[in-house]
């Protein structure tokens, strides 16, 4: 994008320049920041595909070491690609300007690509809002630059201040743990921190030995917001106090929760692994046989990870108890979500679903043909496909094809075949029955789950009599026969 012209920089906003031959002091703090910059690097190298890296930018202190750091670590050739500064200008106050010419001045000096996005605010947004933006944005410029890594500034005194900042306002474990090393910025994006081991006054100290200048953000200094009061009042109050218990405190917190989530993620992970089974991204069913209460919270931890992937949402630690306790839930039990997600409790678990994703069964029957084409029911996963045989086929085997193929007396359908869903009153002929009986209560009866009913494609005849349940049940009525002759053979497929 095109910047607006360079303003003038004076020799005093840049003392030195940065190739300029640093103190002792200064080379113990720089190398310090390129190892713990390298080791990230080192530690997330398997989580993301070859790519260009960005590193965000505002033009603070944090940030501005942040880009000097990279620069010298893509210098050595250490980045796993090319190097670029990325800024956001936020567009909301009359320096925004100046700052972004500055930060990309820096680049400039530095021989770094840049890149920046403006953004879109309104005047009364508020602190999550402005984040989502930000990092909507960032994932925009990593987009368009081909990069696999974003690095941001937030350091050890932007951990503690969250970790502080989520006790007082109530959270969950995994709020206790700060902020996270990385983290996904979206498809083939991912997002790293490498100064959250690094003091904020390390990095103001080395900044001004070096002589370089940074920009604070008047808005920062707003103490009408709860993370500025927090910063500027609470915290150096705490620490006159306290001391260095405060800090020792809070890292103490950070990392047991840090130890306990680990571990409640591996469980969870293996729940989802041995038990999971998903026909598309927007159902899943997890098997709950043989757990106990004594392995609710990791299945909480495995429903939570459902949750974000099928909704894009975290979800409540109201939500987490509920779907949590159908663990002992009777089948057929229900649960809403926000938004579409609904769980359903089956014999063999837990039925997860976004329902606005699932498709609809069509509203009238289908005829349905044979022909070489598969049919699909409405716009469900369901898809039927019909052949012709004038005999029955030996091979393969009725056991060896399973529950969604089936051979049936083309004289039971010589009139026409259809595919509806269910309704009122129903009735179904089960194998080897005298009568038909209830359709709803043989479907319940085979552990159908109340979603499924719903949207299963019924084959029906002229008259309207239930043929077959896929997945389910022939028909005594349309079963082959020691005298048959000519037969239909059809398939059905749930994909997603």
């Amino acid at each position: 994008m095109t910047c607006p012209a360079q303003p003038e920089i004076h020799k005093t906003q840049i003392a030195a320049d940065y190739s300029a031959q640093p103190s002792l002091s200064q080379r113990r703090v720089l190398q310090h920041l390129i190892e713990e910059t390298r080791a990230l690097l080192q530690r997330i190298d398997s989580l993301h595909p070859p790519g260009a890296v960005v590193a965000a930018v505002s033009g603070g202190i944090d940030s501005t070491m942040l880009a000097l750091v990279c620069a010298r670590i893509a210098k050595a050739g250490h980045l796993p690609g090319r190097f670029v500064i990325a800024h956001l200008d936020h567009g909301q106050l009359p320096e925004s300007a100046i700052v972004l010419s500055r930060v990309q001045h820096l680049s400039s000096r530095l021989g770094v690509e840049f890149d920046y996005v403006r953004l879109r605010l309104e005047p009364s947004a508020d602190e999550l809002s402005m984040r989502k933006a930000r990092y909507e944005a960032l994932l925009e410029i990593a987009t368009r630059q081909e990069a696999s890594l974003v690095l941001t500034a937030h350091h050890a005194d932007d951990n503690l201040e969250t970790v502080l900042f989520r006790l007082l306002r109530g959270t969950g474990l995994r709020g206790l743990r700060g902020i996270p090393e990385a983290r996904s910025l979206g498809e083939g994006v991912l997002l790293a921190r490498p100064f959250l081991r690094i003091r904020k006054s390390e990095l103001s100290r080395l900044l001004a030995e070096s002589g370089h200048e940074s920009w604070l953000d008047p808005s920062n200094l707003d103490l009408g917001k709860t993370r500025n009061y927090l910063r500027h009042r609470m915290i150096p109050e705490l620490r006159r106090k306290m001391g260095r218990r405060l800090d020792a405190t809070l890292v103490a917190i950070s990392r047991s929760a840090q130890a306990v989530d680990e571990m409640l993620s591996g469980h969870a992970e293996t729940i989802l692994e041995t038990r999971g089974a998903a026909i598309a991204p927007w159902r899943f069913e997890l098997g709950l046989s043989g757990l106990s209460e004594d392995d609710r919270p990791f299945l909480s931890e495995a429903l939570r990870r459902l949750h974000e992937a099928m909704s894009a949402e975290a979800p409540k630690s109201s939500w987490l108890e509920r779907a949590a306790a159908m663990l002992h839930a009777n089948t057929g039990q229900r649960l809403a979500a926000g938004g579409d997600l609904l769980v359903e409790r089956t014999q063999k678990g837990l039925l997860l679903l976004n329902v606005s994703q699932a498709g609809r069964p069509p509203e009238e029957p289908l005829s349905f043909a044979v022909g070489p084409q598969s049919m699909r029911f409405g716009s469900t996963e369901w898809q039927l496909s019909a052949r012709y045989h004038e005999s029955p086929p030996l091979d393969p085997s009725p056991q060896a094809c399973g529950r969604f193929r089936a051979l049936l007396d083309a004289e039971s359908v010589k009139d026409g075949m259809f595919l509806r869903s269910r309704k009122p009153r129903d009735q179904f002929w089960p194998l080897g029955a005298n009568t038909p009986v209830d359709l709803r209560r043989f479907l319940q009866g085979r552990h159908v789950p109340r979603f499924d009913r719903d949207r299963m494609p019924l084959l029906v005849d002229s008259e309207d009599r239930i043929l077959w349940t896929p997945g389910v049940e022939i028909a005594e009525n349309a079963k082959l026969r020691p005298d048959s002759g000519p037969c239909i053979e059809i398939f059905a497929e749930r994909a997603g």
